[in-house]
């Protein structure tokens, strides 16, 4: 087994594991670089890898600091599953969209005050099966006119 720290090496934010067994290869948490300094850097250069040859992820909770670079991870072609409680599902709702509000207004501030990196990725997801107390969702990339960030669970 081989264990690649993608995030969360040296600081709190951006948790994300690469983990690579003989038979499958998938992440532990999707997590977005928070703070003063560099993190707007280290959100658009993260995730650089093939994201397509994932089996899946696994999502530890929902705060943004593991989660908040899922509709990333979609839009750079991930289409598997993420496993998830079905309570941090239901908070990953909330705090997305809560995060693409947030993101959509400070896009919008930056494109006034002629700032670079002004904008962000976008996903959705939808339900696929239930079962032992995880949830186990798909994500497939929806409309890039869409909200800013945002995912849909169902």
């Amino acid at each position: 087994m081989k264990i690649s720290f993608l995030g969360a090496a040296g600081e709190v934010t951006g948790s994300c594991f690469l983990v690579e067994t003989h038979t499958e290869r998938f992440i532990v948490d999707c997590g977005m670089f928070q703070g003063a300094g560099d993190a707007a850097r280290k959100n658009r250069h993260a995730l650089d890898f093939d994201v397509s040859n994932l089996d899946f992820v696994l999502l530890t909770h929902a705060h943004l600091d593991h989660s908040g670079l899922l509709p990333r991870l979609v839009a750079f072609g991930y289409q598997g599953p993420i496993y998830c409680t079905a309570a941090t599902a239901n908070l990953l709702v909330v705090m997305l969209a809560d995060a693409a509000t947030i993101q959509e207004r400070e896009s919008e501030w930056r494109k006034r005050a002629g700032k670079r990196y002004a904008t962000a990725v976008h996903g959705e997801t939808s339900a696929v099966d239930q079962s032992a107390g995880a949830t186990k969702y798909a994500i497939r990339q929806r409309d890039r006119a869409a909200r800013a960030g945002a995912l849909h669970l169902s």
